[in-house]
C-alpha cells in the first residue's frame, strides 16, 4: 500500500438528530466515480445534540452519535454493492470499525477506520477544549492523533516487554495523523473572537495520555466509546517521561482541521439593499450571482494569508457555493428533506437566510507536506487531493455539509533538515494551567448541562414532574400522619 486513502466530512447538525436512510445516500458523493470506500473516514460534528445531552456527555450524547453510525453503515455496504465487492471482500476489510467517538460539549468526532488497517494501530490520543463563555463547550475543538504502522508486519502487536519495547523504538514505520474538529464564534463582527478561538485552541488542546499499542479499540457499533471525554484527566504523573505534552501541531504529524470555523463574507450583517447581489444558482462565473463574486471577500482566506489564524494550513480551492445560511422549509409529504444542486439550479435560487451574509462557514484544511529548497512541488510523495465540495443541503439544518476526498504517502512523515522551517511548529506556546482550566469549566458543564437536560428536554421535564408527584405525594402522607 504506497498511500492511504483518506475521506473527512464536516456538518453542523443544529442540535438535532440526522435521517440515517436519507444521510447515507449521500454520504460518499464527494468520492471520485468508481473508487472504494476510504481507508480511513474522519466526521467532524458541530452542534451535535442539545446543549444538555451534549455537556453531559456520555449515553445522553450516544443516540445522536448512533444515528452516524447507521448513515455509516448503509452507506458502506451501498458503496461496496456499487463495486461489486463480495461477501469475502467485505469480511476481510471492505467494512468499517468505529475506533473512537468523542465529544467536548457541542463538538464531536468520529473516526471509521477498514478492518484491515485497524490492527495496524500502534497508539491513539485524545484532546479536547472549551473556548465558548467561560471556557465551556458550547464552543470548541477536539482532537485525535492515532499513529499507524505502515505496513501489516510492524503493524502486529507486541505480545511480551521486549516486543513492545521494540515497537515504540520503531518511529520509522509508523505514520502519525492528527485530526481536529472545532466550532469557532459566530457572526460577521465577531472575526476576531474567531482568531482569538483558535489561539485558544493552539495553546490548550493538548495531548498529555497517550495510549500503548496494548489499546485495542473497540469493535462495537454501540456506545462504548461514547464517555465523556474529559470525565477524569490524568495527572501529568500519567505521562510517559519520553512523551511530553504536546500540541496539534507537532514535528513528524500530519495535521488535518475541519468543522464550522464561521468565517464570513463581510464584517458587517447584510442590509435590506444587500439581498439582491446574494448568490444564485447560476452556472455562469460572468453572472453578477455567481458565488464566486464573493470569495475574496472570505474573512478565513484573507487571515490565514495574514497569518492570523490556521498557521500554516491550506485548503484546496473552493469550487462550491456558501455553505451557511439557509433558511429551509421544514420537509413535507409535497417537499423533499433534501436539496441537491441540481434541483437548486431549477429552483434558481438558495433558500438564504436573509439575517446573515452567504459564507464559507464550513471548511476543511490541512498541513501541507514539508519542503525543502532540493525538492519538487508536486511528486509522489505528495499529498494528493481528489475531490473538495460541499454536499447537498438536508432540511434538518441550515449548514451544507462539506467533504474533501484526498491520499497521503502511506510513509513516515520525517522533517528533512533542511525543511522550510516553522511550519510544523505551534504558533502559541501551551498555556501552563490549562489542565486547572478544563477541570474548572467541566464543573460548569455539568451545572449548566443538568439545568438544560430538566429544563429543556422532555425526559427531564418528566423527572421534574416525578420529582414534584413524589414530593407532594410524600407531603400528604407525612401530613396524615402527623393530623392523626
Amino acid at each position: 500500500m504506497e498511500t492511504l486513502s483518506l475521506y473527512l466530512l464536516t456538518f453542523n447538525c443544529a442540535r438535532t438528530y440526522i435521517q440515517p436512510a436519507l444521510f447515507s445516500e449521500h454520504l460518499f458523493s464527494a468520492l471520485p466515480a468508481s473508487s472504494s470506500i476510504p481507508d480511513i473516514f474522519v466526521l467532524s460534528l458541530q452542534e451535535l445534540a442539545p446543549i444538555g445531552p451534549a455537556f453531559l456527555g456520555g449515553s445522553f450524547v450516544t443516540p445522536y452519535l448512533n444515528k452516524f453510525r447507521q448513515a455509516v453503515k448503509l452507506a458502506t455496504v451501498s458503496k461496496n454493492k456499487e463495486n461489486g465487492a463480495s461477501e469475502e471482500e467485505e469480511s476481510e476489510g471492505s467494512t468499517y470499525v468505529n475506533v473512537v467517538s468523542r465529544n467536548v460539549g457541542l463538538t464531536g468526532i468520529m473516526i471509521f477506520m477498514k478492518k484491515s488497517l485497524v490492527e495496524r494501530i500502534r497508539g491513539l490520543e485524545i484532546a479536547g477544549v472549551g473556548v465558548g463563555l467561560w471556557d465551556m463547550s458550547n464552543k470548541g475543538a477536539v482532537g485525535v492523533r492515532i499513529r499507524i504502522a505502515t505496513n501489516e508486519s510492524t503493524g502486529s502487536r507486541a505480545h511480551d516487554e521486549d516486543e513492545l519495547d521494540e515497537d515504540r523504538d520503531e518511529e520509522n514505520d509508523t505514520i502519525t495523523l492528527t485530526f481536529l474538529s472545532a466550532h469557532l464564534a459566530p457572526f460577521e463582527e465577531a472575526l476576531l473572537l474567531r482568531n482569538a478561538n483558535w489561539k485558544a485552541i493552539v495553546q490548550n488542546l493538548i495531548f498529555d495520555s497517550p495510549t500503548t499499542s496494548l489499546d485495542k479499540p473497540s469493535t462495537t457499533d454501540e456506545g462504548a466509546e461514547d464517555v465523556p471525554l474529559l470525565r477524569g484527566i490524568p495527572p501529568s504523573s500519567s505521562t510517559p517521561p519520553d512523551s511530553p505534552p504536546s500540541q496539534i501541531y507537532t514535528p513528524n504529524s500530519h495535521l488535518f482541521l475541519s468543522g464550522d470555523l464561521n468565517y464570513r463574507t463581510s464584517s458587517t450583517r447584510p442590509l435590506p439593499s444587500s439581498l439582491s447581489s446574494f448568490p444564485k444558482p447560476t452556472p455562469s462565473p460572468s453572472s453578477p450571482n455567481h458565488f464566486t463574486h464573493l470569495l475574496p471577500h472570505d474573512q478565513l482566506t484573507t487571515e490565514r494569508h495574514q497569518n492570523r489564524t490556521c498557521h500554516h494550513l491550506t485548503e484546496p480551492p473552493i469550487t462550491f457555493p456558501p455553505t451557511y445560511k439557509y433558511k429551509p422549509k421544514h420537509p413535507s409529504s409535497t417537499s423533499p428533506a433534501v436539496l441537491t444542486e441540481s434541483s437548486l439550479l431549477l429552483n434558481s435560487s438558495y433558500p438564504w437566510s436573509t439575517h446573515r451574509w452567504p459564507s464559507w462557514c464550513d471548511r476543511i484544511l490541512y498541513l501541507p507536506l514539508p519542503t525543502t529548497p532540493s525538492s519538487p512541488p508536486a511528486s509522489p510523495s505528495s499529498i494528493k487531493i481528489h475531490t473538495y465540495t460541499s454536499l447537498p443541503l438536508f432540511l434538518t439544518s441550515d449548514h451544507r455539509p462539506v467533504a474533501l476526498s484526498l491520499s497521503i504517502p502511506n510513509s513516515p512523515l520525517l522533517l528533512p533538515p533542511d525543511s522550510t522551517p516553522n511550519t510544523h511548529s505551534a504558533p502559541f506556546p501551551i498555556t501552563q494551567d490549562w489542565r486547572a482550566r478544563r477541570r474548572a469549566a467541566r464543573r460548569k458543564e455539568i451545572v449548566v448541562g443538568v439545568l438544560a437536560y430538566l429544563g429543556l428536554t422532555w425526559e427531564g421535564n418528566g423527572v421534574l414532574v416525578a420529582v414534584f408527584v413524589g414530593g407532594l405525594g410524600g407531603w400528604w402522607v407525612l401530613r396524615s400522619l402527623l393530623l392523626s
